[in-house]
């Protein structure tokens, strides 16, 4: 992405939309962990132990969810979506678990992908009821 920025192929404003892709897409690797150890290209998408680099990761994460901000398309800045606290209360949540049985109960992984549903099944969801709704109001209206 950043190198058909840097090509020129794409514009400068584009460059701030794939910025936010890339850190979403971070995020959202460092919950869906499926192995015991990072694949080679992604360190993150591998289950949280007490050598992955996943809570490093968080600290710096926890600051880039807070800092950003939304516009309204008048340009002005709106409330925080709720995705953006879900990810704050999410990567929170799990650093206190990770805490807690590490060292309580001596685990030595934990899988992230069956930590953290939440905010992307709520947002399908949303999704999915809005337009079961949309069709429904269409079919009673016939």
């Amino acid at each position: 992405m950043f190198l058909i920025y840097f090509s020129g192929h794409m514009g400068s404003k584009c460059l701030v939309t794939a910025t936010f892709v890339k850190e979403v897409d971070a995020l959202f690797d460092n919950f869906i962990g499926v192995t015991r150890s990072p694949d080679r290209g992604k360190n993150l998408p591998c289950h949280l132990t007490r050598i992955t680099k996943h809570m490093e990761y968080w600290r710096s994460a926890v600051n880039k969810v807070k800092s950003r901000t939304f516009l309204n398309n008048e340009s002005e800045p709106m409330h925080p979506p709720p995705s953006q606290t879900g990810w704050l209360i999410t990567i929170d949540a799990v650093q206190h678990v990770w805490r807690k049985v590490s060292e309580e109960r001596q685990f030595t992984f934990l899988e992230t992908r069956n930590v953290n549903r939440d905010a992307l099944e709520n947002t399908l969801m949303l999704f999915v009821c809005t337009v079961v709704q949309t069709i429904t109001h269409l079919l009673n209206g016939l």
